[in-house]
């Protein structure tokens, strides 16, 4: 019942972010006529499957699926297992140094988290899968992303509430031309 509990903020929030990111696309972004391919390829969402995985000394395993970018945001689908035996905090200085999403030129993304649940916590033994979404456009040429919790968390206590996690994602495919790969060798 805890899991349902700790999903269903998480999960509804990023839906109510995505649908209105969605709504101000459609609304105040319009695709200009005389667009290059370039620009319009750029500015087009981007799937990509990913399989990354970073294990904490403290029990703490994160993992990351997919990476979708848009021309305003960009989400992580993740699962974060906490094996510790204490609660641990997935974004603690969310006010002065969030949870990010750094590409390759250096930029940050700041982490949006769910209202009521800014540090995203997780309880002992229990585990929040669900899409971490990110403010900003990340072009196409930023490659690999590296996705950092807790900036200034602890990299190596093993009794840490708050552990710094550092996945490398490695996009190098979108998901739409892995899925085409595929069909055209069937």
């Amino acid at each position: 019942m805890l899991h349902a509990l700790i999903r269903k903020p998480f999960s509804y929030f990023c839906c109510a972010v995505i649908a209105g990111l969605t709504c101000y696309l459609k609304a105040a972004l319009p695709v200009e006529a005389g667009t290059s391919e370039n620009e319009s390829e750029e500015n087009a969402t981007r799937s990509y499957a990913v399989d990354a995985q970073t294990v904490h000394p403290n029990g703490v395993i994160l993992h990351v699926s997919q990476v979708t970018v848009t021309r305003v945001y960009t989400t992580v689908q993740a699962s974060v297992v906490n094996g510790s035996n204490t609660p641990v905090a997935l974004n603690h200085w969310y006010r002065t140094d969030p949870t990010i999403l750094r590409d390759a030129q250096g930029n940050a993304y700041r982490l949006t988290p769910p209202q009521g649940d800014e540090e995203l916590q997780v309880p002992p033994g229990q585990n929040l899968e669900g899409t971490f979404v990110f403010l900003g456009h990340i072009p196409s040429t930023s490659k690999p992303l590296t996705l950092v919790i807790n900036p200034v968390g602890s990299v190596t206590d093993r009794e840490t509430a708050f552990p710094q996690l550092k996945a490398e994602l490695s996009l190098t495919m979108p998901r739409d031309s892995a899925d085409q790969t595929d069909k055209k060798k069937e």
